[in-house]
């Protein structure tokens, strides 16, 4: 049997252990704190506090960042385990809870959540009071098994096996422009005008099977915008900044776009709705997975 000072001493070495992991993975202070959502001072505070428990230096602090020493890296895998055991036993508590009270997190893009997801909160809110509902939307795909959120609904046509999921829709991709631009002729395989201006995607969306298309079909076209979220690529579009490649469920009536063309068929992508296996069960998980399949209809 291990004695209440044991388990003390075990919880506080694993919350100094958050922090070490958050600077490891991030190499910085500021990128630990922000995911930890604590400021600066309490990540370097909690990293000093471990440091002298362990009697050794962790990080060596460089120009280009935070770099584990010797001691740091010795200690990484073990950590990682810990992390993961403790992880698992949060999960698997959660999951036995049968109320729906309590904080569920949903990570999405930006589009889909404006698209989807707000104009129902209201409803949700009045159907499940007792919910609180934390939407963050990013282009990165959170890590549900480190309980960065609770459901992702994820652009994906390959989620991975490691949650348990449930396809909810197809996104399907379009050229835009506004009523109002000088280009709402052009088609793919014309020749292109010369001042034909692009809205391009960044960061992840490059990686896009739409995108790679969309770059093909005017390579020597003038890029008028460019941006890693398809909800500033819409609003572009709605300025008539220049021609866009959007998901079709962006267009709304009276915004004032035409369709120029439809993207091929092996632009489709999928739209997933994830949760870890151990919280499946939740009342409140399950709630809060079949409101938003539920909101995926265009």
């Amino acid at each position: 049997m291990h004695s209440n000072k044991e388990h003390v001493w075990f919880a506080s070495m694993w919350d100094d252990l958050r922090f070490f992991l958050a600077v490891a993975r991030e190499g910085s202070l500021s990128g630990a704190a922000r995911q930890l959502n604590v400021n600066h001072a309490t990540v370097l505070r909690r990293l000093r506090g471990l440091e002298d428990r362990l009697g050794s230096s962790l990080f060596d602090k460089r120009s280009d960042g935070y770099v584990l020493t010797p001691a740091g890296a010795d200690i990484l895998e073990n950590a990682e385990r810990i992390e993961a055991e403790a992880l698992a036993v949060e999960r698997r508590v959660t999951g036995l809870d049968v109320q729906l009270t309590g904080t569920v997190r949903v990570t999405t893009v930006d589009s889909l959540a404006e698209r989807f997801l707000v104009p129902g909160l209201h409803n949700f809110r009045a159907a499940c009071p007792g919910i609180e509902l934390e939407l963050v939307t990013s282009d990165l795909h959170a890590n549900l098994s480190r309980r960065e959120a609770d459901i992702a609904l994820r652009p994906s046509n390959n989620p991975g096996d490691a949650m348990v999921g449930r396809r909810v829709g197809k996104i399907t991709f379009g050229l835009y422009t506004h009523e109002n631009t000088p280009w709402t002729d052009w088609q793919s395989g014309m020749p292109v005008p010369g001042d034909l201006a692009l809205i391009r995607g960044e960061g992840t969306l490059r990686a896009l099977e739409s995108d790679r298309w969309f770059a093909g079909l005017a390579p020597e076209a003038d890029i008028a915008c460019s941006s890693n979220s398809f909800l500033t690529h819409y609003q572009a579009c709605c300025a008539g900044l220049g021609i866009a490649c959007l998901p079709d469920y962006q267009k709304r009536e009276g915004d004032g776009l035409l369709k120029l063309a439809t993207a091929p068929s092996d632009t489709i992508t999928d739209i997933w709705l994830l949760t870890p296996p151990e919280l499946r069960k939740t009342a409140r998980i399950r709630a809060v997975l079949d409101w938003v399949a539920e909101q995926v209809v265009y």
